[in-house]
C-alpha cells in the first residue's frame, strides 16, 4: 500500500513540474520570437529577458 502511494506521489509531482515548466515562460513573458532562427540567438534573448526580471525585483 505504501509503495503504491509512493507511486502515485511520485506521479502527481512529476505532472505539477510538466505543467509549471510549460507556464512559467509564458507567465513572464520568457518566449523567444519566432523570426529569431538561431537557437543561440534565442537563447541569448531569453537569458536577457531573465536577468531583466531579476534585476527589476
Amino acid at each position: 500500500m505504501a509503495h503504491l502511494l509512493f507511486n502515485n506521489t511520485q506521479t502527481f509531482q512529476s505532472e505539477i513540474k510538466k505543467v509549471a515548466q510549460e507556464m512559467i515562460p509564458v507567465a513572464y513573458n520568457l518566449v523567444a520570437p519566432e523570426n529569431l532562427t538561431s537557437q543561440s540567438v534565442r537563447l541569448e534573448f531569453i537569458k536577457g529577458k531573465a536577468v531583466a526580471l531579476l534585476q527589476g525585483s
